[in-house]
């Protein structure tokens, strides 16, 4: 695993563990108790994995209930039985978190907010939740965890708005911790009173997930080169059809479609962070015709590449000047 600088801060407004590493990996999960065994955390991660010591675990007398409201990109969930499949955005999970595999967050993104609830804490010093609200944990288990022990919700809209709110406050300097109770309340109460249809969602075994990780891995390995669905079945020894089964329910989209997300990715960071030219710069990600190149990057950032290279140094060049007089004051 690469080095990670990590950074913990503790203080009034709970727990901020943030990350870098030298690939560009990133995370910042922001922790804040708003009632006895209620805890609320903002989720910003920009790597498959979270390094095993991020620092902001929570002490709980036994494994917490996670209620995981996903606003974009994957979190990896799994079952009683082991089996594991991928929350996406616009959906919510129930479950447990046990230790008995490491979480991934399949293509490097995900953004979220988790609510985590501590059951025995809640019933000694969070009573007064179920009796004046009707926020009832053990019923909330019943539905939403049952006997698999996660279940996968689609929400309504006005769910995702909330969230959102909730994700504002927890960015700001001096979260409005009023109004974040308030939230946390309005969602678990939502919760309790609107069963949410579950979601459609296919299960891997932990080897069906680690071929489509595998071949996620290779895919990246070197962006100048297309490898096929095709030659990693066959090398697996699985049929292609499998193989992009696998990938899609892990990663949420068809294997071309990452490709080609990823090498636009690279491609808008090569246009900002250096002087190749574009033809090059289309070499780099896998693109012999410029003009081919041009018209993919386009549809992915609605410009062509050297529009897209003038407006991104005038955006680094704002921000470095912002930083600067920030400093400066």
């Amino acid at each position: 695993m690469s080095d990670w600088s990590l950074e913990v801060e503790s203080g009034p407004n709970g727990i901020v563990g943030t990350g870098r590493n030298e690939k560009g990996d990133s995370f910042r999960v922001h922790l804040i108790p708003v009632f006895p065994g209620v805890t609320v955390a903002v989720n910003e991660i920009h790597c498959e994995m979270l390094p095993p010591s991020a620092g902001t675990e929570s002490t709980f007398r036994e494994p917490p209930v996670s209620i995981n409201y996903a606003l974009a990109g994957n979190c990896e969930v799994e079952r009683l039985d082991g089996s594991i499949t991928a929350v996406r955005g616009g959906e919510l999970s129930v479950s447990q978190i046990r230790a008995r595999r490491q979480q991934r967050f399949p293509g490097s993104l995900y953004e979220g907010i988790e609510i985590y609830l501590d059951p025995p804490v809640m019933e000694e010093q969070s009573g007064w939740l179920r009796d004046q609200f009707g926020i009832d944990t053990e019923w909330l288990l019943q539905q939403y965890y049952g006997r698999d022990g996660v279940r996968i919700c689609q929400t309504p809209r006005a769910i995702g708005q909330i969230v959102e709110q909730v994700r504002k406050i927890l960015q700001a300097e001096e979260p409005d911790r009023i109004l974040l109770r308030l939230l946390v309340l309005q969602l678990l109460h939502d919760l309790q009173t609107s069963l949410y249809p579950e979601s459609s969602h296919m299960y891997l075994t932990e080897s069906q997930v680690a071929l489509a990780h595998e071949a996620e891995r290779r895919m990246m390995e070197d962006l100048r080169v297309t490898v096929t669905a095709r030659n990693l079945a066959r090398e697996f020894q699985i049929s292609d059809t499998s193989l992009k089964n696998y990938f899609h329910i892990v990663y949420g989209i068809s294997m071309a479609a990452y490709l080609r997300r990823k090498r636009m990715a690279w491609a808008a960071r090569l246009l900002v962070e250096t002087d190749l030219p574009v033809g090059r710069v289309a070499e780099e990600v896998g693109y012999g015709n410029q003009s081919k190149f041009a018209a993919v990057f386009r549809e992915e950032y609605g410009r062509n590449p050297l529009e897209y290279r003038r407006s991104g140094r005038t955006q680094e060049n704002r921000t470095g000047r912002h930083r600067t007089e920030k400093k400066r004051r």
